[in-house]
């Protein structure tokens, strides 16, 4: 398979799913250096399918994948990707600062056992900071609101210094004025030449930052292109059409460019 310089992630005629049961196929798409790529669609449309099958969370079954121009299943360098899962899996039953939740983030970048070095703590500050939570370093993420709990998974990406960063719902479930402080965040991370790849069911707040949308449907890419300027940057799903009947115009899906 021929992967550009640029290509980060390359799937083609991929098919991801659990067991034999495919829940994406035929997908074709990439991922460049330096992009902001949605994924946008209804619930079960398969865009959560997808980034998982990029992480290599759930199988290819079919077609091919490769990451940073090497297949994906000879791909070791893991913590190239950067992961934000959706719910909020930072509190758990052991209380645990802020600082040392985003310490386990650099544990990718160690060898097993390995001490951490100033190197390592100064990273760990760095994406404290970058996220905008410095004053509450040392603060249990316990005491932490929804939003504020976003922004240390974030850091905690952050940590391992990944080349791209993937992130599953990134407002879900957070309040209005910490949706705008998690869009902050992102514009800072794009303006210093991260790639990112967000899972999203609008754009709300990030709107300005995409440079380019791939819609889902029924396990299917339908859409693959910029958003409308001016646009709203919601997608809501037909309650009608089938894949097979009709593909939508991009216009009633608030967006524009061509279908695949």
């Amino acid at each position: 398979m021929s992967v550009t310089e640029t290509e980060v992630v390359r799937m083609r005629g991929g098919a991801v799913g659990y067991g034999d049961r495919p829940v994406i196929r035929d997908i074709d798409f990439s991922l460049h250096t330096g992009e902001v790529v949605v994924l946008l669609g209804p619930n079960g449309s398969g865009k959560t399918t997808l980034v998982r099958g990029i992480l290599g969370l759930a199988p290819l079954i079919s077609g091919e994948l490769a990451l940073f121009g090497v297949p994906a299943a000879s791909f070791h360098e893991r913590y190239r990707l950067g992961y934000v899962p959706q719910r909020h899996t930072v509190v758990g039953g052991v209380p645990s600062t802020v600082r040392e939740v985003v310490s386990s983030g650099r544990l990718s970048r160690k060898r097993p056992f390995a001490w951490m070095k100033a190197p390592d703590r100064e990273v760990v500050s760095q994406a404290i900071e970058t996220v905008g939570l410095a004053e509450r370093a040392d603060t249990s993420v316990a005491q932490l609101s929804g939003g504020q709990q976003r922004r240390v998974l974030i850091a905690r990406a952050l940590a391992a210094e990944p080349d791209v960063l993937v992130m599953d719902e990134p407002t879900a479930g957070v309040d209005a004025a910490n949706q705008e402080i998690l869009a902050a965040t992102l514009r800072q991370l794009v303006a210093n030449g991260s790639t990112l790849l967000l899972v999203a069911h609008e754009l709300g707040p990030l709107e300005p930052l995409i440079g380019r949308v791939v819609v889902m449907r029924d396990g299917h890419a339908v859409y693959d292109g910029p958003p409308v300027p001016g646009g709203e940057g919601v997608y809501h799903a037909p309650a009608h059409h089938h894949l097979d009947d009709q593909r939508p115009d991009p216009h009633d899906l608030g967006l524009s460019g061509q279908l695949p």
